[in-house]
């Protein structure tokens, strides 16, 4: 990137005619060394030769790996992530009624049953037996009850698009439920696919 000095003259009426100097900043582009991609020298850090979408998943991979080795580390970034997400739920209330459902929806399929009085009946709007049986016809090939845990109950539309308490428990509801391996569940976030 390189600046082309442009000098301009103003008259400013009754003033004496001042000069700036304004600069034209011409893009350039480069080559990702890592994903041979040409992009817009915007999408470089300053010095360098991989683009910031390569480095931050190099950085991210760096990360995992420390993460699997240094169990101290590990414990560290975890406790981060909690008290980052307490502070969320203090700030905005929406998230912390988010995260009650979730729970509620989690922990009833922990215990493998809830009863027709409790919160998570009305939540996901039929009884334990016809939301297993809902939930065991998506299974895909490997999953079972035995090994939850590996998989995780995925909602099909994310509970991040609610904007009240009343659509997050539609959202909560058991047809909108599927289990999904804990990496796709990852890849996929809070995206409709």
């Amino acid at each position: 990137m390189f600046t082309i000095p442009l000098y301009v003259k103003k008259n400013s009426g009754k003033f004496l005619i001042k000069s700036s100097i304004l600069s034209i900043i011409v893009s350039m582009e480069k080559t990702c060394t890592k994903c041979d991609i040409t992009k817009p020298s915007s999408d470089y850090r300053k010095g360098r030769n991989t683009c910031k979408s390569c480095e931050n998943k190099i950085r991210y991979q760096q990360k995992k790996e420390r993460r699997s080795i240094d169990s101290e580390y590990d414990k560290k970034l975890k406790a981060y992530d909690v008290k980052r997400k307490r502070r969320n739920e203090k700030n905005n209330p929406m998230a912390g009624f988010i995260q009650k459902m979730r729970q509620s929806v989690r922990i009833s399929f922990k215990r493998r049953g809830f009863t027709k009085k409790s919160k998570t009946y009305i939540i996901l709007g039929e009884e334990w037996v016809i939301v297993k049986l809902h939930m065991e016809s998506l299974f895909k090939e490997g999953m079972t009850w035995d090994n939850y845990g590996e998989w995780e109950i995925d909602h099909i539309i994310p509970l991040s698009s609610g904007n009240t308490e009343e659509d997050v428990i539609k959202l909560c509801h058991y047809k909108n439920l599927q289990p999904l391996w804990k990496e796709d569940n990852r890849k996929k976030g809070n995206k409709i696919l």
